[in-house]
């Protein structure tokens, strides 16, 4: 399956000309996975405690520009958007290159670069957990969303100066945008 060009995605066309003068210390796939992190725990572009958290966690308490705040604030309002688009079709329009557009390292940067925002964003305050402790399933649900959270941190390890194939890397993309998706779906619930 051939990766869609960021030329043909939306909220990246609309996002990315302005992101140089956003203030943000992190690239522009990290500040994407930070902001389904924060969707899929719960934050929603509403929170006042979402700006805070992108300020503290992503930007080592050095504050935003006008402009990167506007910025986040539209990422987060597409991003909810997209993810609940998302949930029916299977698809998230992550903001990684396609193979015409960049070398498969860049690609692979940008992969681990979503992968480590999504944690950031989904942890930074502390470990989710879903339901409650009452809940006959409490455990096994955790464990679950425990096993994906510690898959999608793996992703931040992957070696971008590997030797990856056009198909590893098109199966890794799908298995992170297949497990960010099902952990939006799993704390949503």
């Amino acid at each position: 399956m051939a990766m869609p060009s960021l030329k043909k995605n939306d909220l990246y066309k609309k996002v990315h000309p302005n992101f140089g003068k956003s203030g943000f210390q992190e690239s522009l796939a990290t500040v994407q996975g930070f902001v389904l992190g924060l969707l899929a725990r719960g934050h929603t572009p509403s929170d006042s405690k979402t700006l805070e958290l992108a300020t503290t966690i992503l930007n080592s308490g050095e504050p935003l520009t006008g402009s990167g705040i506007a910025l986040f604030t539209t990422m987060l309002i597409e991003e909810e958007r997209l993810l609940k688009v998302g949930l029916e079709t299977r698809e998230l329009g992550l903001f990684v290159p396609s193979a015409k557009e960049a070398p498969l390292k860049d690609r692979l940067q940008a992969m681990v670069d979503l992968a480590y925002g999504f944690n950031l964003g989904l942890c930074g305050e502390s470990k989710p957990v879903i339901g409650s402790i009452a809940d006959p399933d409490f455990h096994e649900i955790n464990a679950n969303l425990d096993e994906y959270i510690y898959n999608i941190n793996a992703f931040s390890s992957v070696d971008t100066d590997d030797d990856a194939s056009e198909a590893d890397f098109a199966e890794l993309l799908a298995l992170l945008k297949d497990m960010i998706l099902t952990v939006y779906l799993m704390i949503k619930l």
